[in-house]
């Protein structure tokens, strides 16, 4: 009969190097049937500020055991098992494996389940997927970052979410640690600025990261570094939103699970900022101005220009700021596929940030929009 494990860590460090509590409980055909937590001597000294988020201080870890004697007693358990379960899974996993690391254990690998997306994929009505937030509204009585309580606690969001009839295959992940960077040498013939270049190099990074899943310290070094690297591209699209989001995360003291979830969202606008808008937009048509960029399904730009004024719209070749909407044609650009975008679409990303109301709306939800309009 298989089981999955629910499980939490508490750190000893800013950088979650060391654990210094951890918990799990025992997951069987939606039940919890086993429970249990365990102080952890780190090895160093607790941070104050890691000490003012869980409580736990020197002197309660002093004699505990290291956690190499836990995960031998343990490690079985936790491989056999058909899948782990953490909120902010990649958090707890990327602090067991450094801490692993320092015994000579180089590799974990496991199938895990993220109660954040669970939460999201079976909870709508929350507005939040914070831990507190959802144990307060399924009436989970618990005290927070305390590891015992935490794991019970995201296992009962699980088995809650299994009663609504979650599917755990539609949400499963193999986590590996470390995650491995390979950056591979592109032999494309066509001549390129050394702008795309450095872009694509970054993209590559940036795609290699996200087909993880997830976003972890490791991935806020590499990407700190390359801006580092190239200090030119940091005012420009996409390096100035990596930019913003690290420094807004480098200037707090200890990170949340939602600040990983903000900076991987930016990291998926970058790779895609036209697929990362929101589909299905409601588009008025009366009085409103649209540019178009990249080419088209339904025909060259004139037919979307005369598309756009029949329906009551205003049209502009080029693009500005006193636009309502910049169309972007599903076939796109050949030049897109570099890195670049187009500069339209990075000059409405980059007045957006500076709160610029310009919606940016997909060729196919555009054509809805305008058949709604012209009752086809």
């Amino acid at each position: 009969m298989g089981y999955a494990i629910a499980f939490d860590v508490e750190t000893a460090d800013k950088h979650h190097t060391r654990i210094c509590s951890i918990g799990f409980c025992k997951i069987e055909n939606g039940q919890i049937v086993d429970s249990q937590s365990q102080l952890i001597d780190p090895e160093c000294a607790i941070e104050p500020y890691n000490q003012s988020i869980h409580g736990i201080s020197d002197e309660d870890v002093a004699g505990q055991p290291k956690l190499k004697q836990f995960w031998d007693e343990h490690a079985e358990l936790f491989f056999n098992s058909d899948y782990l379960v953490a909120h902010h899974a990649p958090f707890d996993l990327s602090a067991l494996g450094k801490h692993l690391t320092a015994y000579g254990i180089e590799k974990l690998e496991v199938n895990f389940v993220d109660t954040l997306n669970v939460v999201s994929c079976c909870f709508p009505e929350l507005s939040s997927p914070a831990l507190d937030l959802v144990a307060q509204h399924l009436n989970i009585e618990f005290v927070h970052h305390q590891a015992g309580d935490d794991s019970r606690a995201c296992a009962q969001i699980f088995c809650k979410a299994i009663e609504r009839g979650f599917s755990v295959d539609d949400l499963k992940s193999t986590f590996i640690f470390p995650k491995s960077l390979r950056r591979q040498k592109r032999g494309n013939q066509e001549k390129l600025s050394q702008e795309t270049i450095d872009l694509q190099s970054l993209l590559k990074i940036i795609q290699i990261m996200l087909t993880y899943g997830y976003i972890d310290d490791d991935d806020l070094d590499d990407l700190e570094r390359w801006i580092t690297e190239h200090p030119e591209l940091k005012t420009q699209f996409p390096c100035n939103l990596i930019a913003q989001s690290l420094e807004k995360m480098v200037s707090q003291p200890f990170l949340k699970a939602e600040d990983y979830l903000e900076m991987q969202n930016v990291l998926q606008i970058c790779v895609d900022p036209v697929a990362s808008k929101p589909q299905n937009q409601h588009l008025i048509f009366k009085d409103k101005l649209f540019c178009v960029t990249g080419s088209f399904e339904m025909g060259p730009v004139k037919e979307v220009e005369r598309r756009i004024t029949e329906c009551g719209g205003q049209f502009k070749t080029g693009i500005t700021k006193n636009a309502d909407y910049l169309i972007v044609g599903d076939k796109g650009s050949a030049r897109w596929s570099l890195g670049n975008y187009g500069e339209k679409i990075k000059k409405v990303i980059e007045w957006q940030m500076k709160d610029s109301e310009i919606r940016i709306v997909k060729e196919s939800d555009f054509r809805k929009a305008l058949q709604a309009a012209s009752g086809e």
